[in-house]
């Protein structure tokens, strides 16, 4: 027997019991603020092409918090990675190989926010 044959039944079933259809309609409305520009996350990461620097401003909502900033490459591995401070923080990305990456800041050890950017 297919093994798809046995698995999506119980795929669909599982998925029934979980949510009925009017959850699921209320689920894909639900509001999401991760990099939502709406919300005021207290930093702000820019611009999104640059060739020499990647400038991250951290509000003073993050008074005697350790906010750090990561950087990855387009695999996954950290390239960058330092503690920020609050106001205007400068990273030095000229020497990064040119792509795309993503700056994720956090706030504690917890996501804050994240920005993709590219280094031309």
């Amino acid at each position: 027997m297919n093994r798809f044959t046995v698995v999506l039944p119980l795929c669909l079933a599982t998925m029934n019991v979980m949510a009925q259809p009017s959850q699921i309609e209320d689920l894909a409305y639900a509001n999401v603020s991760f990099n939502d520009p709406a919300v005021d996350a207290g930093i702000n990461i820019y611009p999104s092409v640059t060739t020499d620097n990647l400038f991250i401003e951290v509000s003073d909502k993050f008074v005697g918090d350790k906010v750090t900033v990561s950087v990855f490459n387009g695999v996954g591995e950290i390239v960058a990675e330092t503690v920020l401070g609050l106001g205007l923080n400068r990273i030095e990305v000229a020497q990064l190989p040119k792509g795309t990456y993503v700056a994720v800041v956090r706030e504690n050890d917890v996501y804050a926010s994240k920005s993709n950017f590219e280094v031309r």
